[in-house]
């Protein structure tokens, strides 16, 4: 019809689509991540994979004797090159999704990595200082039986900030970093104070600051929220790994993926720096967008390397 303006409703769908894959709702308010936390401690959430037909090419076993489950993800084969830990993200209150399943696998058959999933417990139940402690006892542990060179951590949204901080512990303990630190939107400072934020947070479909809050300071426990084990960005950047860094300008955790990178270059880290116009937190998992399968394809370059 000539004159009329039809809207195009294909990001509407993107973002349901987002959405329904994710298994999330916003987290608005400190009100509404109160309510989720509720739910799930009446109702836990599943972190069981999603059914092998969907993650072929790969096979799993699990390990508890941390007192959690630490999933292990190796190429059919057998044969892999490094260990690869990957701490999930989910605000430190919600449970590993199928996005980062399928983004494990992708990444382990990819790379031919072997890749540690830990399915680490939630906040309030389990706090910064514990979590920050076991993430850190993971890593020494490849570390010491792989060698430093041969070992990888990866890190999505608040799993990006378990790994910063696991990093930051292993230095405070004098152990050796792993190879690299690949972090994807990084969750580094909970108190979400950057002012920026409240101009991208309207561009943000997944997170916001009201809710994000809330769930630092149920992670933080009866830490400071500017303690370095809940808000990394805080913490000593010298001596640590060579990282990667991959975001887009419409997160809201953009800030602080840039202020990271900005402060750990003035320590003499080595930062590279991806941010991707347009698109979204944690975008690198999404499946069918280009510049997911870009991100992805160069983190297993890396990690082949």
């Amino acid at each position: 019809m000539s004159g009329v303006n039809i809207p195009d409703i294909r990001p509407a769908i993107v973002h349901t689509g987002v959405r329904i894959l994710m298994g999330r709702t916003k987290l608005r308010t400190a009100e509404d991540t109160r309510r989720d936390v509720h739910a799930t401690s009446l109702r836990p959430a599943s972190f069981n994979p999603p059914p092998s037909p969907l993650l072929p090419g790969v096979r799993l076993s699990a390990d508890r004797t941390r007192g959690f489950p630490v999933f292990t993800i190796e190429p059919d084969s057998g044969r892999y090159g490094k260990t690869v830990i990957d701490f999930h993200g989910g605000a430190y209150v919600r449970e590993i999704v199928s996005f980062h399943w399928l983004f494990a696998r992708t990444i382990t058959a990819a790379a031919s990595v072997r890749l540690l999933l830990p399915i680490y417990p939630l906040a309030p139940h389990r706090t910064a200082a514990r979590t920050v402690a076991d993430a850190a006892d993971i890593v020494e542990s490849a570390i010491s039986t792989q060698g430093a060179d041969n070992v990888a951590v990866i890190g999505d949204s608040a799993g990006g900030g378990i790994a910063l901080a696991a990093a930051q512990e292993l230095k405070r303990r004098g152990a050796p970093q792993p190879s690299r630190l690949i972090l994807l939107s990084p969750w580094l400072d909970v108190t979400m104070s950057d002012p920026a934020q409240a101009t991208i947070e309207k561009r943000d479909i997944l997170l916001a600051r009201g809710g994000l809050k809330e769930a630092g300071r149920l992670y933080a426990g009866d830490l400071e929220v500017t303690d370095w084990r809940v808000s990394p960005l805080f913490g000593d950047l010298t001596g640590l790994a060579p990282m990667s860094v991959y975001t887009g300008t419409h997160d809201i955790l953009v800030t602080d993926s840039r202020a990271l990178t900005q402060r750990a270059r003035d320590a003499g880290a080595t930062v590279d720096y991806t941010e991707e116009i347009g698109m979204q937190h944690d975008y690198a998992l999404f499946p069918l967008i280009r510049q997911a399968r870009t991100a992805r394809e160069d983190i297993a370059r890396l990690l082949r390397a």
